[in-house]
């Protein structure tokens, strides 16, 4: 069975403590699941020294390329950048701090193609080290989306998704407010 092309974009605003890690990361992995991948790091108008090192890593990376934002479009903006610049068949997104192993990348690959699933949508397992108060608001804010949008994921805002690219060109994507997410999210 080939093995699929990949995109994978890390929206990046101020995140000059964790960049090079997770650029460091993503290469590892995704050079073992593909023979054909992209890395793509949309700096959200940062005012740290992210946008130097996003483009030293792409000097450094024939495969990674940065998308400056002139001014900051906050996270949606900055994921609905990163879903309009992938080009490879599957589209993964994450956070720079990354909140997950990316070994599980490979996991969701052979779930995407095993459940001929369109998207794969991780949740937290494990919440308990964020606190009651954030565990509460998580659980309420998950809740009403669901409830009244009809989606079925557990952790709406979750940054580990990994979806075909034939599903986002299906899409019309919209982010108007800065602070939002993409509409289909």
């Amino acid at each position: 069975m080939p093995r699929p092309s990949i995109s994978l974009f890390l929206p990046a605003w101020n995140e000059e403590e964790y960049l090079e890690r997770a650029v460091s990361r993503a290469v590892k992995v995704l050079t073992r699941v593909s023979d054909d991948w992209e890395l793509i790091i949309v700096d959200d108008a940062s005012t740290d020294r992210t946008p130097v090192i996003a483009d030293l890593l792409a000097e450094k990376h024939r495969q990674v390329r940065v998308v400056h934002h002139e001014t900051n479009l906050k996270l949606g903006g900055a994921i609905k950048t990163g879903l309009t610049h992938s080009t490879k068949d599957v589209v993964v997104y994450t956070d720079a701090d990354l909140p997950f192993d990316l070994d599980e990348l490979e996991r969701a690959l052979h779930l995407l193609d095993y459940l001929e699933a369109d998207m794969i949508c991780a949740f937290r397992f494990d919440r308990t080290s964020e606190g009651v108060k954030r565990i509460v608001y998580s659980y309420v804010y998950n809740a009403l989306i669901r409830n009244l949008f009809d989606v079925q994921m557990k952790d709406i805002n979750f940054s580990f998704k990994v979806v075909h690219r034939r599903v986002l060109e299906s899409l019309e994507l919209k982010s108007r407010a800065a602070s939002s997410t993409p509409s289909w999210w």
